[in-house]
């Protein structure tokens, strides 16, 4: 059976006043900072992985297909994260 973690990521997100919806526009990863193409899309659930309740975003990030959740924990604790496999070396 595969583990999956969740790593915590730097992520610059746009809302818009008109309709409070967030939109992620970038993310940085081991130092780079990689620009969000496109939001395929986004919606309220549960991560596939690790079943917790988050915002999930289908992106393309630099012609790769990624989800980015976002975890509203109220005021000072929103975050972005991604799920990888537990013996991944990311950070």
């Amino acid at each position: 059976m595969t583990v999956h973690r969740r790593v915590y990521l730097n992520v610059t997100a746009l809302r818009r006043s008109s309709t409070g919806e967030l939109i992620p526009y970038s993310l940085e990863w081991e130092g780079r900072i990689y620009k969000i193409s496109k939001v395929l899309d986004s919606r309220n659930g549960k991560s596939f992985k690790q079943k917790v309740n988050a915002q999930r975003f289908n992106c393309i990030c630099e012609g790769t297909k990624l989800q980015l959740f976002f975890e509203d924990g109220g005021f000072r604790n929103q975050r972005f994260y991604i799920e990888v496999e537990d013996n991944c070396i990311c950070e």
